[in-house]
């Protein structure tokens, strides 16, 4: 096994409403992500952090977005990695959440 890996995207879905019972705005101060190991020759992994609405099914179409800030995520192993997003990101209250994670070789 070499450690590298290709672009990935990966995406969550929360329905604030019925997975968590909040229905009131809710807004994101930070994003925290497991790292089982991440190794680099930059010492770090560049990551996109992005949120969106979404209303439907999950297909592209149905996604607005709604905020995108790019991190910097040092390596290391077997641990939860918070990152501070530098503008609040506003959920209305009636509206599906969905989080994606852009990483990139």
């Amino acid at each position: 096994m070499s450690g590298l890996h290709a672009d990935n995207s990966y995406f969550r879905i929360f329905d604030l409403a019925s997975d968590f019972s909040i229905t009131s705005d809710f807004i994101i101060n930070r994003l925290e992500i497991g790292i089982e190991f991440s190794s680099s020759s930059l010492g770090y992994q560049p990551i996109v952090a992005k949120f969106y609405t979404l209303d439907g099914t999950f297909n592209w179409s149905n996604l607005t977005l709604l905020y995108t800030e790019n991190f910097s995520v040092p390596d290391q192993s077997l641990s939860i990695y918070e990152m501070e997003l530098s503008n609040p990101v506003l959920i209305p209250s009636e509206e599906r959440n969905t989080c994606s994670r852009n990483i990139y070789t």
